[in-house]
């Protein structure tokens, strides 16, 4: 991918950003600079379903050179790039002629997760490398031939949750992971990777915590649950945040805050530096009691009974959905 493709890529999620410095670099792609101070990196990579489909893609001619019958030039282009003879018919079937074809054979949505799950493995090891120049880096993973192309978004976001190592999600080195893909209508959408997983956590357990009774009557012991359910899911490493008397979390780019007028959730993907603090999930947990412990593995044991899905995902520059609920700070 090119810069000035790389860069569209960018502007999908954090618009054009004029209060900053874009720099184009390599590793990261891109260092975002504020005041004289590198805030942000971001790293671009593509998706394709196999090496093969990608050199097909990106070699100038290739395609057209398979055609001709040329040799490939990759050994396992032979598999995934079969060229046949088909028939082709125009639209009223009339006037069929033989040309050649190269065969795309279909992968199921397992393997399309493994593939994602391979490139985001790939990047991960290279982290270290990314925060030794920049303080926070995000991961943009741009769903080149549309894998995950969806309709209804449930049908992709619950199989590939349900799919994915979610560890190497949550605890990733990136602040956050995003895919860049199509929704309905061939409409380009981003989805913020940890901010999903959390979301069908959370709303699950606050669901079930809230059976349990009324709240108000000890707001302490039922958040206590609610944290214990989600250190052991995998959220111990999250800040907590505590704000104006309201309680909250911070998931990826965003703050996850509960208010009095309600849930909120607040997008920081252009304000790193201004991040609010407060100690990690894992260390709130410690004082919690046995009761409240065994309560919170009880719901843990329901949960599995559940499926939830937050639709999350986000048009570039404008926000789809929480658009009157999401505010800057």
């Amino acid at each position: 991918m090119n810069k000035s493709e790389e860069l569209k890529m960018f502007k999908y999620i954090y618009g054009n950003c004029e209060n900053w410095n874009v720099v184009p670099a390599e590793s990261p792609d891109f260092v975002c600079v504020r005041n004289n101070k590198t805030v942000l990196g971001v790293e671009i990579t593509e998706l394709y379903p196999n090496e093969s489909d990608a050199r097909l893609e990106k070699v100038s001619g290739y395609c057209l050179d398979l055609l001709d019958g040329k040799e490939v030039i990759h050994k396992d282009d032979k598999k995934n790039l079969r060229v046949e003879r088909i028939t082709y018919f125009k639209k009223d079937k009339s006037d069929g002629r033989e040309i050649n074809a190269i065969i795309h054979e279909g992968i199921s949505f397992g393997k399309k997760v493994s593939r994602f799950q391979e490139v985001v493995n790939r990047k991960e090891k290279k982290t270290n490398s990314y925060l030794s120049s920049c303080p926070i880096v995000d991961l943009i993973v741009n769903d080149a031939s549309y894998m995950f192309r969806f309709d209804n978004y449930k049908d992709f976001v619950i199989p590939f949750s349900m799919l994915i190592d979610k560890a190497t999600i949550i605890e990733s080195g990136f602040r956050e992971i995003y895919i860049i893909t199509l929704h309905k209508n061939n409409k380009i959408v981003w989805i913020p990777l940890k901010l999903n997983l959390f979301a069908q956590e959370i709303y699950i357990y606050e669901k079930l915590v809230a059976d349990l009774g009324k709240p108000k009557d000890d707001i302490k012991k039922f958040l206590n649950i609610l944290l214990f359910c989600l250190y052991k899911s995998g959220f111990g490493s999250i800040p907590i945040i505590i704000e104006n008397g309201n309680i909250g979390f911070f998931v990826g780019n965003s703050e996850y805050l509960y208010t009095k007028a309600g849930k909120i959730i607040r997008e920081y993907s252009t304000l790193p530096e201004s991040v609010p603090s407060g100690k990690v999930l894992k260390e709130a947990i410690k004082k919690i009691s046995d009761f409240e412990k065994e309560a919170a593995n009880e719901l843990i044991k329901e949960k599995q009974k559940w499926k939830c899905h937050v639709e999350l995902f986000f048009e570039p520059v404008i926000q789809s959905l929480f658009i009157k609920q999401c505010e800057r700070p």
